[in-house]
């Protein structure tokens, strides 16, 4: 038997099936041809004799995913088994699923790297860096190395205190720690840390009195950490929708700051940056409205050179840009008002909110790394 009268064997058979007007007699006979067939194909092969792949009448390959879509099943996994809903898979090696990122002791964020025919699992370690996953064939791909940390964090405050006035700088940067200052100004005002948190175990609470007063984090100035390209991220939770109430606000004046708001007039998440006798106000504008109540990651990336594009992220989502900017972090000069939670305009109210890992990079990070932070609980 040579795969001459295999081959005739199958195209009797699905003759049969497909031709509604044979009779069952007919395709019966077109099976027991191609059992038949088979039978003697097996036979020949046995002997040595025969190069025939038949493997293609099979399901999804081996350690395949789903099964193919032109022939007897929906693709049964095996080599060669023949799937169940009659038609024969054509489906091949399986892709493993991506992978996700954690979160160790020092933050180090995994991005999964995907792997054929195994999930890629993001890195975990003890510095702030993102890790991109490896590519695993069969096998699980791993993120960067853990341990080490991101030479471009430069600001990190966990807020994972339990009392104390002071947030820790978790960074490592150079010429570090930059802690961070928890403090109260006008009337009605409180701040502490707080169990009620998104990452790690613990984050700050600033009550508000409106404009009379609240808390916030008194922190460095950013013109020599991330002078030109920057990353500046946290996660917030509203518990009072307030209009022009600041995540921070970092500059000297209301002419040279660089702000992000929760709600500008519109209610929507709004970035500012400007310069006394600089160009006019380079602004981000987003639709965003924040839910209160709910935690929110918030992150504003600024890119290198002139003119360059400025990014506002929502919950790992973009959610506006602006590519004319033209005014830098370093433009501002050593400013000395920054705050979290605070803004240089007196009529301005004070954030009522938490405040949960606030980072800055000198770098802008790119969308997956944004989303990888985003991921992080």
């Amino acid at each position: 038997m040579d795969l001459q009268l295999f081959k005739s064997g199958v195209h009797n058979l699905v003759g049969a099936v497909v031709v509604g007007g044979q009779s069952l007699g007919s395709a019966r006979r077109s099976a027991c041809g191609l059992v038949a067939a088979i039978a003697a194909a097996c036979f020949f092969c046995c002997a040595g004799g025969c190069t025939y792949d038949y493997r293609a009448l099979g399901g999804a390959g081996v350690d395949g995913g789903s099964g193919g879509t032109t022939a007897f099943g929906t693709g049964g996994r095996g080599t060669g088994g023949i799937g169940s809903g009659g038609r024969i898979g054509t489906g091949g090696a399986g892709t493993g699923g991506a992978g996700t990122g954690g979160i160790g002791s020092g933050g180090r964020i995994g991005i999964g790297g995907a792997g054929t025919g195994g999930a890629g699992t993001g890195g975990i370690g003890s510095g702030g860096r993102i890790g991109t996953g490896g590519a695993g064939t069969g096998g699980a791909g791993i993120g960067g190395a853990g341990g080490s940390r991101d030479a471009d964090l430069v600001l990190w405050y966990k807020f994972d205190e339990t009392s104390g006035t002071v947030a820790a700088d978790s960074s490592g940067a150079a010429g570090g720690p930059r802690n961070g200052a928890l403090t109260t100004a006008g009337t009605g005002g409180a701040i502490s840390f707080s169990t009620t948190h998104q990452v790690g175990t613990n984050a700050v609470a600033l009550t508000s009195n409106v404009a009379a007063g609240g808390g916030y984090v008194a922190v460095p100035s950013l013109h020599d950490l991330a002078p030109e390209a920057a990353t500046i991220a946290t996660w917030v939770y509203v518990t009072t929708a307030q209009r022009w109430q600041r995540v921070f606000d970092i500059g000297s004046a209301t002419t040279t700051n660089l702000a992000l708001t929760t709600q500008d007039g519109t209610d929507a998440v709004r970035f500012v940056i400007r310069v006394s006798g600089g160009p006019t106000e380079q602004l981000i504008n987003t639709t965003v409205n924040l839910t209160p109540s709910a935690w929110h990651h918030l992150a504003v990336v600024l890119g290198p050179g002139l003119p360059y594009t400025g990014q506002v992220f929502v919950d790992g989502a973009l959610a506006g840009s602006n590519a004319a900017m033209m005014t830098h972090i370093a433009d501002l000069g050593a400013t000395v008002n920054n705050y979290l939670g605070r803004s240089q305009f007196a009529a301005d109210p004070y954030l009522a909110g938490l405040l949960d890992d606030f980072r800055v990079y000198r770098r802008a990070l790119t969308a997956p790394e944004i989303s990888a932070l985003f991921a992080l609980r």
